[in-house]
Parts: structure tokens; C-alpha cells; sequence
């Protein structure tokens, strides 16, 4: 019997809760992956920083010295200032990665989110967005040498990768247009929602809200194109209309720039006893307030799919959200769907969610049939690298 093919699990020890959607998608597939029976023909191993005894699987732990100032520091600038400094105390052990790879037979990477940790050892990687191109040009995008530093990277890790996974058609339309990738290359492995949907996390009432608040929710960091903004606009005509005065807003999430800028004009539009922001909050709180808002409404310019709109499909809120191409293709005719930049259209959308329409049934959470179209991909994936071996002495 021919050896399984192994393929290690790149785990990151930087990922924060704070980051959002991108770390609930990275937390919920490794806990996945942790836990599914893979194929025969596969070895699934899991590489990084201290992993002893957080996996059922079997986990190569790279050797490092950690600086807990340089931790602390890089996790500091990150939720506060939303920078992404360089973990300078890890990166430098990366040359110590390859070798140790190499000896235990590791023949490609997975990488559980778009942040490649090796430059030259085989990998499948995964590609949520290209919003410094797919969407207007957002100062998180593209100002400060941000797209130039955006389109740098993305050009060189998804040219270079074995596969590129991405979440949708609309994605994988996405990269043959802006980067033209070889279509072949890419494998569609859908978007499931986080493990907020998972029936161990319970729910637990916010103190700051009562049971018979009548409220929208968005769960969305505070980046400008989160469009916060236009959401605000409708929301202020919808409170213009006298029954529907006693209305809240809840926007949670972390401050990624914007925030005092959202405040202000809350402040501006007359709506600061309407509008709620607590801030980043927990998985159960979250969760209660899925079930119990009159709906999830989602401005956001960024796609092409959002998470929130699976965790909302999958608890029974309802939704309404923008019109983009890779929304409709995730929830087809379950959502309400507007333009982000008309207010009345976001108004209307608000309005027609109180019209006494009944809450739809929860969805199933399809983290599976993921596991399953993931397992696929790795099985495609061995025919392609088998075809050389040790590549450290290719010419």
C-alpha cells in the first residue's frame, strides 16, 4: 500500500478574535479539520508554535523563542490602531520550517486563511476577497501604500500557489478578471458560518438591551467600507416614521478607524438614543441577538460573500443586505436586497422587515459538506504534486 500523501495544516497563532468574520471562518475550519475522518490516501497533519496537545491529530510543533513584548506589542497596534505588524520574533524561525517539513515528509501546506507563512514550499491557499480592486477605493484599501502593498502580495501568493481556494463563482470570476489565474487552478469551497451557529454555544442576553427592544443588527467592524454611513441615513428616515420611533440600532464590532467618525455623525443625525455600539462582543451574546432582532441588515460594499449573512440565515434572522452579485448567489430569494448607497432603499428594506413577514426557518450549518469538497481538493491536489520531489533540487 502506497504511504498517504501528507499534507500539513498552517496554523497561525496571531489570529485574534477582534480580526471578525476572519477568524470565526479560521477557528471553525480548523476545529473541522481537527475532528473529520480524512480519506485513507491522506495524512493530515498540523504544523505551527506550541500545537502540543491542542489537536486529536498529529501536530509538528516548529521551535521558536517567543518574545511576549513583541506578542504583545504586534497584538496592541493591531486592535487598536489596525495595523498588522510583522511577528519579527516568529518570522525569523521560518528557516528552520522548511528542513524540519521536508523531514517528516510533508509534501504540501494548507492554509486555512490568505496569510502565507512559507515562500517556497507547496501550498493550497484560500482567497476571501480583492477588495482594493472588486470595490471602490476605501482608505483601508487602498491609501497609505495599501493597495500597492495589497496587490503586491496577492499577485505573487495566489500566482504562486499549487491552488487557490476562494468561496464562491462570483470569487473565483474575481481572480481569472483582476489576476488571471488559470481557471483550473481554482476550487470553489463555499463560505459556512462560523461556530455561533454550533448548538454548545449558547445564548446569553446582553445587559445593555432588554428582552423587548424592538431592533436591527449589524455585526460589522468599524472600517469605512462596512458603510456604516448609508445604514445610519436609512435608519434615520425609518425613525422618522412615529411608530417606529422607540427602534434601535445595534452595531457591534471592533473600532478599526472610523468609529469616532460614526459617532459624531450619529450624534449629527439626532440618533444617539436610537443607536447601540457596544463594541466587540461575545459568540453568545451575538448569538442572542441573531435570534432575537427584527433583522440583520448588511450595507457592506465589500464581497463578494459575508459571513454574518450564513450565521443570520443559519439562526433564523432575517435579512436584508446589498445587492451584491455574490450575496444573491449565497442566499438566493431568502434576503431582501438594495443598493448600499440609496438610503430609501435601505429605509424600505428596514420597513418591510416589520410588516409582520414571519421569521424564516434556521438553516442547516453546511460545515460538512465543506470538510467533504475540502477533502476533494487535497485528492486533486496529489496527482499535481507528485510529479516532483524533492524540489529544493530542481534547477
Amino acid at each position: 500500500m502506497k504511504k498517504p500523501f501528507k499534507i500539513g495544516i498552517w496554523i497561525n497563532e496571531d489570529d485574534l478574535p477582534e480580526i471578525g468574520g476572519g477568524f470565526s471562518y479560521t477557528d471553525r475550519l480548523i476545529k473541522g479539520i481537527n475532528l473529520k475522518e480524512f480519506d485513507e490516501r491522506l495524512k493530515i497533519v498540523f504544523i505551527g508554535f506550541n500545537l502540543k496537545g491542542k489537536f486529536n491529530k498529529e501536530a509538528i510543533s516548529i521551535p521558536f523563542n517567543e518574545s511576549y513584548f513583541q506578542k504583545k506589542k504586534v497584538n496592541f497596534y493591531h486592535k487598536f490602531f489596525s495595523l498588522n505588524l510583522e511577528r519579527k520574533d516568529i518570522s525569523k524561525n521560518y528557516l528552520n520550517a522548511i528542513s524540519l517539513l521536508k523531514s517528516n515528509d510533508i509534501q504540501l501546506i494548507f492554509y486555512t486563511n490568505p496569510y502565507i507563512a512559507l515562500n517556497n514550499f507547496p501550498y493550497i491557499c484560500i482567497n476571501w476577497d480583492l477588495g482594493h480592486k472588486s470595490t471602490f477605493s476605501f482608505p483601508e484599501l487602498t491609501m497609505n501604500g495599501e493597495f500597492i502593498k495589497r496587490d503586491t502580495y496577492f499577485n505573487k501568493v495566489l500566482n504562486e500557489a499549487l491552488i487557490v481556494c476562494c468561496e464562491s463563482d462570483k470569487g473565483k470570476e474575481e481572480l481569472t478578471t483582476y489576476f488571471n489565474i488559470n481557471p483550473d487552478r481554482i476550487r470553489i469551497l463555499p463560505m459556512f458560518p462560523g461556530r455561533i451557529v454550533d448548538p454548545e454555544i449558547e445564548m446569553l442576553k446582553p445587559e445593555w438591551i432588554t428582552s423587548d427592544t424592538l431592533f436591527f443588527l449589524y455585526p460589522a467592524q468599524f472600517w469605512s467600507h462596512k458603510n456604516h454611513y448609508n445604514l445610519i441615513n436609512g435608519f434615520k428616515l425609518f425613525c422618522a416614521i412615529s411608530k417606529y420611533t422607540k427602534y434601535k440600532l445595534v452595531l457591534t464590532g471592533s473600532d478599526k478607524g472610523n468609529l469616532n467618525y460614526i459617532k459624531n455623525f450619529i450624534t449629527e443625525s439626532g440618533l444617539e438614543h436610537n443607536i447601540i455600539i457596544p463594541g466587540f462582543i461575545k459568540n453568545e451574546e451575538l448569538k442572542w441577538l441573531y435570534k432575537n432582532a427584527e433583522g440583520l441588515v448588511f450595507p457592506s460594499f465589500l464581497g463578494p460573500t459575508n459571513m454574518p449573512l450564513l450565521e443570520a440565515l443559519s439562526l433564523g434572522c432575517p435579512i436584508a443586505c446589498s445587492n451584491l452579485t455574490g450575496h444573491a448567489e449565497l442566499l438566493g430569494s431568502t434576503a431582501l436586497y438594495f443598493d448600499p448607497t440609496n438610503e430609501f432603499e435601505i429605509f424600505n428594506a428596514m420597513l418591510s422587515m416589520t410588516k409582520g413577514k414571519k421569521k424564516p426557518s434556521p438553516g442547516k450549518s453546511n460545515i460538512d459538506q465543506e470538510l467533504q469538497i475540502l477533502e476533494s481538493i487535497f485528492i486533486d491536489s496529489i496527482p499535481i504534486r507528485k510529479t516532483w520531489g524533492q524540489f529544493d533540487k530542481i534547477k
